[in-house]
Parts: structure tokens; C-alpha cells; sequence
């Protein structure tokens, strides 16, 4: 997913009434953190994020994560 396509699916669920942040590699470390922080506290419901988090993150009471865009090599997953 592109960046500026993270960053309009996260405003359109934030403006849909589901708050939420995108985060990518090129962000500063201090933001990306946050953002995971705010959804560990519940402060997001959803966290868009381009490749960065593929091989997984640490958050409690995730019920659903949604692939947009599958990685083109399956071993990702792994």
C-alpha cells in the first residue's frame, strides 16, 4: 500500500467514526510508537500501516486484522 493510500484509508475510517492512525518506516520512530501506544490504550481502533508491521506487533483485544494488500512473497506470513 502506498503511503498516501495508508493515509486516506486512516482518514476515512477516522471520519466513518473509527479512530485511526496510519504509520510507515519513513515516520519517526517516537510517532510510530505512539500510535501503537494509543491503540494498546484504545485510544485508536485501527491501526493502518503499510509493511512495516508485517511480521506482527504486540497488542492485546485485536480482533480482526485485514490485508488490503497481500505481500507478493508468501514467506511474509511465515
Amino acid at each position: 500500500m502506498s503511503r498516501a493510500g495508508g493515509r486516506r484509508v486512516a482518514d476515512l475510517l477516522t471520519r466513518a467514526g473509527f479512530p485511526s492512525a496510519f504509520v510507515c518506516g519513513d515516520m519517526p520512530q517516537p510517532k510510530r510508537l505512539q500510535a501503537v501506544a494509543d491503540l494498546r490504550a484504545l485510544a485508536l481502533r485501527v491501526l493502518v500501516s503499510s509493511d512495516l508491521t508485517s511480521r506482527g506487533i504486540d497488542v492485546d483485544r485485536v480482533n480482526l486484522v485485514v490485508n488490503l494488500e497481500p505481500p507478493p512473497a508468501p514467506h511474509t506470513y511465515l
